[in-house]
């Protein structure tokens, strides 16, 4: 299994390289020389890490109504770990909310997890209460539908160097490193 890990992580690395190499192709000499080629730089579209946002307190209450008392409507999936509903917060903040349907110290630890988490290729966790996490409502949607979706192998690929970004994260600048069981 390592060994697979192993090879994953060097052919992340390297198509990582790669598609910073096709960019600095495309700048200009004085683009190149005022910058330096590294796998943190940002994206063609501007992203870079984002600051760790402040974590809100919701009341039960405050969700409820955001989900219209999680109207079937809003649901958006039934997964193993809980569901996922949409919402709309009173300041206009489309957020998604996930009520979980464990509790106890999995759920805290995930939370405190998630607090430090600051990446641009990660949800960002707005806030909890009890058993409800409240996520940013992601307006492009879902990766599984969109790789479904998108005909485009050039998007495909941008899609899978995001992702390869998010775990290069994940395994090696967060601290201590995070590996999905």
């Amino acid at each position: 299994m390592s060994r697979i890990y192993g090879n994953w992580e060097r052919l992340v690395r390297e198509t990582l390289r790669r598609e910073e190499f096709r960019r600095s192709a495309l700048r200009s000499p004085s683009d190149l020389s005022s910058s330096s080629l590294s796998l943190s730089s940002p994206d063609d579209d501007g992203d870079e890490k984002l600051p760790c946002p402040s974590f809100l307190s919701f009341t039960y209450s405050q969700i409820l109504e955001a989900t219209n008392d999680f109207n079937p409507s809003n649901l958006i999936s039934h997964a193993k770990s809980g569901r996922l509903f949409r919402g709309s917060l009173r300041d206009g903040t489309r957020v998604v909310v996930k009520m979980v349907d464990r509790l106890g110290f999995r759920l805290t630890r995930t939370v405190e997890i998630h607090r430090e988490l600051s990446h641009s290729r990660l949800v960002p966790l707005l806030g909890d209460v009890q058993n409800l996490l409240v996520y940013k409502y992601m307006s492009k949607g879902d990766l599984s539908r969109n790789l479904r979706e998108i005909g485009c192998w050039e998007r495909r690929l941008k899609i899978a160097i995001g992702a390869a970004e998010a775990l290069t994260y994940l395994h090696h600048e967060f601290m201590p490193p995070l590996v999905h069981r």
